[in-house]
């Protein structure tokens, strides 16, 4: 009990107020959940990477958690400023400048900088800082986050470089879509154009007037006329455009050569391809077409295939044989109008205005016109008369240009300077080419041309040019001069036969004269086809487009063979004539021979039907094999020539004759008209053509001197020759040569 009474006696502490109680308790309760909730936003900072900070209100940083923890610092050097020390040495100014003025105007914190991560690599972040503010006016902390934007940052750097990439790629399309120099059109689906470079505006302003390209796809069609290559007009649904817009692509071999005829009349060539565009479902929702401007292509062939033309009738008209059956003052009249011919041609070849041209006589030097092109009735009257009253050659004002004319030197005058521009020039010229006209080294004339007032720098090979043509008329001025010496000596039978034996040699001389030019041709043809053939390796499209000029340059070389015939049967004559021409004999097979010249000819002639009978080879004979085959080409060539295109050639081989005395006989039988029984002797003369029969196929171009030669070569090698032929009914050629015996 005392112990209990003592127990009960002792006193007991004093109880705490109720209200101390509830104080602690709140506090800890606070304490708490102030841990918990530092706990959840270090938690959702390590989640989402932000770096979230408080600081008092003089901005002096204490400590900053995640900060440490992505920088590595520690708490002490976080302290005050000391965590500007891992940011990036250029933006710690900015960055720092920023917080002072935040904390100072009490606004909040925006900025940028790069933090070292604490592996040393620096990562952009965004800073985002804002005051909490608790009595009036006063700030009672600072409460930010820091978030990483280095991959937004990259990724705004790519978008920036692509849209910077794609801005340049944007211009540099847009400068190369305006720099093409071929037309470009970009058509909508309803036919509106809706971009076009600047070569298609100049090729429409060609076309059509101005602002053409706004108007619709139906007036635009009914104002421009189209035509295809061969002039023929096309409809609207076949044109380029409405081609393209129904889903047909124009690429390759399949762009299409087109005139349009603007409402001007003008006429412009075009080479258009192209493809219909579609949208993402497949639908066509416009079309692209490239327009080429080819009129200058084919002005140059145009022009090429007329100079060719006229180049290969000025050789053709000079190597015909003058009508021999005409009086001699007939056949020397001649000339003049052939001289009148290369005058024209040469104005054809050469686009001048003008061309003239003069015979000069050697010994007294006075000049004696002979043609001129280009001149209305009344000028060229007052023009003829100028060159026969002019001074002769030697009493020349300018003794220097005279030397080097006679020397034979290409002269261009420019008759805008001293001391030409002193002298009468009725017809306005600005520069004026002369090309002397040569025989033998000896100038027997002069060629002049002029592109009236038009300015016009001479090309070398315009020089060239005139010069080759001049050297063709000072054949024809010779040829003029022999045919009046002819005609002179008309009552002197020695003097005739004179002149005749200088005619031969004139002959001899022009043919050898003609082969310069005609080789110079001809290589120029084949330059030309070979410049061609090297533009279009590769390319298609372009080899197409040039098959027609490549066509006109070996229908050209054709032509220009069968001058060169021409000019190897002058010759040949002229060695008959002085009893020069040779004879290479051998030992040779007359069947293979026959045949190779009927597999020749079947090249020359792919739509001819030619057949040969006889045998493969076993007919030895003692010849000259070329100039067998040289007989046996002009038979034949003959032949093809007098006979329609649809009936065939028959060539055969046989033996006759007894044994010791064996004969080989070739034939060669045509179903053309036929001959008069007059006529049979008279077809092997020289330059003989039988009246009334005329050329049905092949080409036209012969001095009737093929069979001539033919009848020539073979009596030399001791054969014969014959001709069998019926009126209506044919001809049948023929020779004959001994066979060499074992």
């Amino acid at each position: 009990m005392n112990a209990k009474r003592d127990r009960d006696s002792t006193p007991s502490p004093p109880a705490a107020p109720a209200e101390t109680t509830a104080v602690a308790s709140e506090a800890d309760r606070l304490a708490r959940r102030l841990r918990e909730s530092e706990e959840r936003l270090q938690a959702l900072s390590e989640a989402t990477g932000y770096l979230v900070w408080t600081t008092p209100p003089d901005g002096q940083v204490e400590d900053m958690p995640n900060w440490r923890a992505f920088t590595g610092q520690s708490e002490q050097q976080v302290r005050g400023w000391g965590w500007l020390d891992a940011i990036h040495p250029d933006d710690r100014a900015g960055i720092a400048e920023a917080w002072e003025r935040a904390i100072h105007e009490c606004t909040p914190l925006e900025g940028e900088y790069r933090l070292r991560r604490r592996d040393g690599i620096y990562r952009h972040f965004q800073a985002r800082g804002v005051p909490v503010f608790g009595e009036p006016g006063t700030v009672r902390e600072w409460v930010g986050m820091d978030t990483d934007i280095t991959e937004r940052k990259a990724l705004e750097l790519q978008l920036r470089a692509a849209a910077r990439e794609a801005a340049a790629r944007a211009s540099q399309l847009e400068v190369t879509f305006e720099a093409i120099t071929d037309g470009v059109v970009v058509y909508r689906g309803d036919g509106s154009i809706a971009q076009m470079n600047a070569a298609a505006r100049a090729i429409f302003r060609l076309m059509a007037p101005e602002g053409f390209e706004q108007w619709p796809i139906g007036e635009r069609l009914q104002l421009v006329e189209v035509y295809d290559g061969q002039g023929h007009a096309l409809p609207p649904a076949r044109r380029p455009i409405l081609r393209l817009l129904a889903g047909e692509e124009l690429t390759g071999v399949g762009a299409m050569d087109v005139v349009f005829r603007s409402h001007e009349g003008r006429e412009i060539w075009l080479s258009i391809s192209g493809a219909p565009t579609r949208d993402e479902d497949g639908a066509i929702a416009g079309a692209v077409a490239i327009y080429h401007d080819v009129t200058a292509r084919h002005s140059l062939e145009r022009r090429a295939r007329d100079a060719l033309t006229a180049l290969l009738e000025m050789a053709e008209t000079l190597v015909r044989a003058p009508d021999e059956t005409a009086p001699l003052e007939e056949q020397a009249g001649e000339a003049g109008a052939i001289a009148q011919r290369l005058a024209e041609l040469t104005c054809s070849v050469l686009g001048c205005s003008r061309v003239g041209i003069v015979a000069l006589d050697a010994a007294s030097g006075r000049q004696r016109p002979m043609a001129v092109a280009g001149l209305a009735d009344a000028q060229r009257m007052q023009w003829w008369v100028e060159q026969e009253q002019a001074l002769p050659i030697t009493e020349s004002p300018f003794p220097e240009l005279t030397k080097r004319l006679l020397a034979g030197e290409v002269l261009m005058l420019d008759m805008t300077h001293p001391p030409f521009d002193q002298l009468p020039n009725p017809y306005g010229i600005r520069a004026l080419l002369i090309a002397p006209m040569r025989v033998r080294e000896q100038v027997v004339g002069a060629l002049s041309l002029d592109h009236g007032g038009e300015p016009h720098d001479y090309t070398p090979d315009e020089m060239a040019l005139a010069g080759a043509v001049a050297q063709l008329a000072g054949l024809v001025i010779e040829r003029e001069r022999l045919l009046r010496e002819r005609a002179a000596a008309q009552a002197n039978e020695l003097a005739l036969r004179t002149a005749n034996q200088r005619m031969d040699e004139f002959l001899s001389m022009a043919s050898h004269e003609l082969r310069t030019p005609l080789t110079t041709l001809k290589a120029n043809v084949q330059l030309t086809d070979r410049r061609l053939v090297a533009l279009g390796e590769g390319k298609p499209r372009i080899a197409k487009r040039l098959g027609p000029a490549r066509e006109l340059l070996k229908r050209g070389d054709r032509q220009v063979d069968v001058l060169n015939r021409l000019v190897g049967d002058l010759l040949d004559v002229s060695r008959i004539q002085s009893n020069r021409l040779e004879l290479r004999v051998e030992r040779r097979d007359l069947a293979v021979i026959v045949r190779e010249t009927v597999a020749e000819q079947h090249l020359a002639h792919p739509d001819r039907t030619i057949v040969y009978e006889g045998p493969a080879r076993g007919t030895p004979v003692h010849a000259d094999g070329l100039r067998i085959k040289q007989v046996v080409s002009n038979f034949l060539t003959n032949a093809l020539k007098y006979s329609a295109q649809e009936r065939p050639v028959s060539v055969a081989l046989c033996m006759e004759g007894k044994p010791g005395c064996r004969l080989a006989r070739v034939s060669i039988r045509d179903q053309g008209p036929g001959l008069p029984e007059d006529e049979l002797e008279r077809v092997w003369e020289r330059f003989h053509r039988v009246p009334g029969i005329e050329v049905q196929s092949g080409s036209g171009v012969g001095l009737g001197l093929g069979l001539h030669i033919g009848r020539t070569l073979i009596q030399r090698h001791g054969g014969q020759v014959g001709v069998e032929s019926v009126v209506g009914e044919g001809s049948t050629f023929w020779f004959k040569l001994p066979l060499a015996k074992d």
